[in-house]
């Protein structure tokens, strides 16, 4: 779906829209709080916690776990090999992350393609069931079947893990901001457009020229790809007053960080759901919250897919 545009982009994400909507994802706001909650009581009594690992991370990836209808014992693992898949996003990959991405995308590959023989034997009320039905169905081929549900998955907990962890992080190095979010969580839902403002989940992004066109000075032809700094426009001053100071209370902000046009992030609605819902309720709970003082380091930990 990333990587077509209409008719074939329209085909591929009108099947899955309607389970992305505000409506439907209004219904997993109680599973949200649930999760969220016993996630935090699972954390209370220690004195270190890696927030990326303990919060940021589960939360995501059992609420798109659950949409998809992964089993909760192979989430963990297919997670880890997810930050595999998508480090070549970022601006300083190598050719080995490269050669570690395309080796990630096989081992994901061969799981789904499992999972998916499953549920055409055991269909449930779910999005890899939905998958199998429509390419039983609607002409969806195996390829477009198997890349839908990496992407699914990947796009459906990645993105709002950094967005937790990096809203958590600018927060704690912001008390004030923070003090002001734990007395007044009505903020949340403008805290999240901020924090996705102030340090995006996706810091970079690419689109492909389609017809002759000049930005800036720079004459584009149809083929050439652009790489957006979506992290710099959100700091642009002339968009933004002061935009580089985090304000929770900002009014009127319309990031970049979801994209925009057709692409526009299909899942806007369920990231801001769990950050909303997330941002204040660890301030809330303990007070004494802190950064431990060690430089944060940026990206995940790699872990090798067990092998058969």
């Amino acid at each position: 779906m990333l990587f077509r545009n209409p008719p074939d982009h329209t085909r591929l994400r009108r099947l899955i829209t309607d389970v992305f909507t505000t409506r439907h994802v209004e219904h997993l706001r109680t599973r949200i709080t649930d999760t969220i909650e016993q996630l935090l009581s699972d954390i209370e009594g220690k004195h270190d916690v890696d927030v990326m690992t303990d919060l940021a991370l589960p939360l995501p990836v059992k609420i798109i776990g659950d949409l998809l209808g992964l089993p909760p014992e192979g989430r963990e693992l297919a997670a880890s090999v997810v930050r595999d898949l998508v480090a070549p996003l970022e601006p300083m990959a190598d050719a080995a992350a490269l050669e570690r991405a395309a080796a990630a995308e096989d081992q994901l590959a061969e799981y789904l393609e499992k999972l998916l023989v499953s549920k055409r034997d055991h269909p449930a009320d779910d999005l890899l069931s939905r998958l199998v039905a429509a390419h039983d169905d609607d002409g969806l081929d195996d390829d477009e079947c198997v890349g839908t549900a990496i992407l699914l998955f990947a796009a459906g907990f990645e993105t709002t893990t950094n967005l937790i962890g990096n809203g958590l992080a600018a927060l704690l190095a912001n008390p004030h901001q923070a003090d002001l979010l734990r007395q007044q969580p009505a903020l949340a839902a403008g805290a999240v457009e901020e924090l996705l403002r102030y340090d995006a989940p996706v810091q970079t992004n690419g689109r492909t020229v389609l017809e002759s066109t000049r930005i800036a000075d720079v004459e584009l032809e149809p083929g050439q790809v652009v790489l957006t700094l979506l992290g710099a426009a959100n700091r642009d001053p002339d968009q933004f007053t002061h935009p580089d100071s985090l304000d929770i209370t900002r009014t009127g902000s319309r990031p970049l960080s979801f994209g925009a046009g057709i692409h526009f992030c299909l899942g806007v609605h369920l990231a801001r759901m769990q950050g909303a819902e997330l941002y204040p309720r660890p301030l809330i709970r303990f007070t004494d919250l802190s950064l431990t003082g060690e430089q944060l380091r940026r990206g995940g930990v790699r872990t090798k897919w067990p092998q058969n």
